[in-house]
């Protein structure tokens, strides 16, 4: 009788959670594989890189976290981080020493369109505009550079439409941020689709901890590993801002893929396979 009651006791403490803390269920699939891209922003001045060195600590920080739990990111940088990290052959170092150990160089344009312009389009008659920095081939230089081996195969975009590196080789997309792309930010669970650009294949994403509005929250992200399909990723968006300012966020979503074994890679490592 006291074994019987010491079991039901077992059972009981086992089914307890806090409601600060999530349910973590085991999910339906055997291997869940998530991305986590991080957007390297341009500041309302893309004419200063001061943006580039007050976040640039909070960028190393992001990637020695994910080091620490075997995680590889997909870096994706605006041409103001290339320029910024460029002029520092030991921070381009550091760039180029990420990649050898995982991690993924992608390229990161805000387009004419966006609210935050990085200065570059292909688009002849914004060349007038105050703010115009270069053409296409400037800005694929500017990111290109940060890898090692001078060839990125990863965008992310606005305007793509216009801007798309066409003759570069890039072979996939990430799609979804609120606000850019209205018809991917319903899905941070996808399956490999071709991309609107011809050869491109993409996933799509969300953002979490961003403080840019519309993100996820962690029991969304805990649910939808529970209910992965074979086939199908989690994708999030971080960025260098965010992540300075939600670093604890964070450190919960990685401990939570830690927890349910989810496995992070790039994007390219994914959509490779």
């Amino acid at each position: 009788m006291l074994r019987i009651l010491l079991l039901i006791v077992l059972i009981l403490l086992a089914g307890c959670t806090t409601q600060d803390e999530p349910r973590v269920v085991q999910p339906t699939s055997s291997e869940v594989v998530a991305f986590v891209a991080v957007h390297m922003e341009t500041a309302s001045d893309e004419h200063s890189l001061a943006y580039q060195e007050t976040y640039w600590p909070a960028v190393v920080e992001l990637v020695e976290l994910a080091d620490s739990y075997g995680y590889s990111l997909t870096l994706k940088f605006t041409p103001q981080w290339g320029m910024y990290i460029a002029q520092d052959p030991e921070k381009l170092a550091v760039v180029h020493q990420w990649q050898a150990e995982g991690h993924e160089i992608g390229l990161h344009h805000h387009g004419y369109s966006h609210v935050n312009w990085d200065g570059y389009t292909a688009v002849a008659s914004h060349a007038t505009d105050d703010e115009y920095l270069g053409d296409i081939e400037e800005m694929y230089a500017n990111v290109s550079i940060l890898s090692s081996t001078g060839i990125i195969t990863l965008a992310a975009m606005t305007d793509e439409e216009t801007d798309w590196p066409a003759d570069k080789g890039i072979l996939y997309e990430t799609e979804g941020i609120p606000g850019v792309n209205d018809e991917a930010d319903c899905c941070f669970v996808s399956s490999p689709e071709p991309s609107n650009i011809a050869g491109v294949t993409q996933l799509q994403s969300m953002p979490y901890a961003t403080q840019r509005g519309g993100g996820l929250t962690l029991p969304e992200i805990i649910q939808a590993i529970s209910t992965l399909e074979e086939g199908q990723y989690i994708g999030l968006t971080l960025n260098d801002i965010g992540f300075s300012e939600n670093r604890e966020q964070v450190v919960k979503l990685f401990d939570a893929f830690k927890k349910q074994n989810v496995a992070v890679k790039t994007v390219s490592d994914i959509l490779s396979a």
